[in-house]
């Protein structure tokens, strides 16, 4: 009952009502056999997937492969035209860059599983804190991020910046995505590369680490702040919402 109603512990009798409704027929809840109301039939509920569809025409199909390769080209097209990198007014501030350097340390949490190579987990973590709010908020394991790891997320907050204060350019699909990831690294100052020291060497041309992790970084980081954004856009705290513990704490 709370998963429906998002962990709501005090949902009005609407929503009670709704919730026991929707159980009821998920489960498909019928009477007993020794009950004195019995089924007119046999029928089952119907049911179906909630997920969309992605079945297109050939025609349909075409028309939005263009339309992405057309998005891309003017994604691509733009950023070429913005040193959103080395322009004045893209600079982060302390209090950001410390900010930054926080959410780096969850960024490298987030690929211990990703990342395979020994000596990639080794350039993401680093051995000292380099935020001072994450030495605030140490009250156990905190991953500690790396320097290399800390510049390449500082590359992705101040695009992300740029795309927040350009309205009509933003991420439309993966293919953006990838377009934006490539631009950043192509702006990416020669110390993240000599992080790599030899490593450079070890795997081949078209997989090379010292490429692949500084994508694997900047997409969690952007992805992040995409979430972030988007959820601020539908963070709509109604009445019933503030005042919750109230209701539950002080039994008002």
């Amino acid at each position: 009952m709370r998963n429906r109603l998002g962990m709501n512990n005090n949902p009005t009798a609407r929503e009670f009502e709704r919730t026991c409704k929707r159980l009821i027929v998920h489960t498909e809840v019928g009477p007993s056999g020794s009950a004195n109301v019995i089924a007119l039939d046999t029928t089952s509920i119907l049911h179906c997937s909630s997920a969309t569809s992605n079945t297109l025409t050939h025609t349909a199909a075409g028309e939005s492969n263009e339309t992405v390769e057309q998005s891309v080209n003017t994604f691509e097209k733009f950023l070429e035209d913005h040193d959103y990198l080395g322009s004045q007014s893209w600079i982060l501030t302390d209090c950001a860059e410390d900010i930054v350097a926080y959410i780096a340390g969850f960024i490298v949490k987030s690929l211990q599983r990703d990342v395979v190579c020994s000596r990639c987990k080794e350039l993401l973590e680093g051995e000292e804190v380099l935020s001072k709010l994450q030495i605030r908020k140490t009250f156990g394991r905190l991953y500690r991020a790396s320097n290399l790891t800390v510049l390449i997320c500082k590359a992705g907050e101040q695009a992300v910046r740029f795309l927040k204060a350009e309205s009509k350019l933003f991420i439309q699909n993966e293919q953006t995505l990838q377009a934006l990831i490539l631009n950043i690294i192509q702006e990416l100052p020669s110390d993240v590369f000599q992080s790599f020291g030899n490593h450079v060497f070890d795997g081949e041309i078209w997989n090379n680490h010292s490429i692949e992790l500084p994508k694997l970084i900047l997409k969690k980081y952007i992805n992040l702040q995409i979430y972030h954004e988007t959820s601020k856009l539908s963070d709509v705290r109604t009445l019933r919402k503030k005042l919750t513990k109230t209701i539950l704490f002080r039994n008002e």
